[in-house]
């Protein structure tokens, strides 16, 4: 994941849910996954990471209960986010998790 792509991410991840004409459900869903995949990478908390991911989603209006065109991109987005970390423009684990304490503060 490159530098541009993670301060996106952390921005779209601490702005909270984003009007529903800026982004699709399901490109909101990919850039979550991507932030999702960055932060498993980086071996973050299994359970912080999925309560910030549930929140990322349920804030968005994502129905993550089961199968759709939004959760089937998110879990296309964590492929992508775990892969992007082994790029050479990738953010370094130390940006990622000071993006993930920030976003996961929020939810206390």
């Amino acid at each position: 994941m490159n530098r541009a792509l993670s301060t996106l991410l952390l921005a779209c991840a601490l702005a909270g849910p984003a009007p529903a004409s800026a982004e699709t459900p399901e490109e909101l869903a990919f850039g979550f996954g991507q932030f999702t995949g960055a932060v498993t990478f980086c071996k973050m908390p299994k359970d912080q990471v999925s309560q910030l991911a549930d929140t990322m989603l349920t804030g968005s209006g994502i129905d993550t209960g089961g199968p759709s065109p939004a959760m089937t991109r998110f879990k296309e987005g964590v492929a992508d986010g775990v892969r992007s970390m082994s790029a050479p423009d990738a953010a370094t684990c130390a940006e990622v998790k000071s993006a993930f304490d920030e976003a996961y503060a929020k939810l206390k």
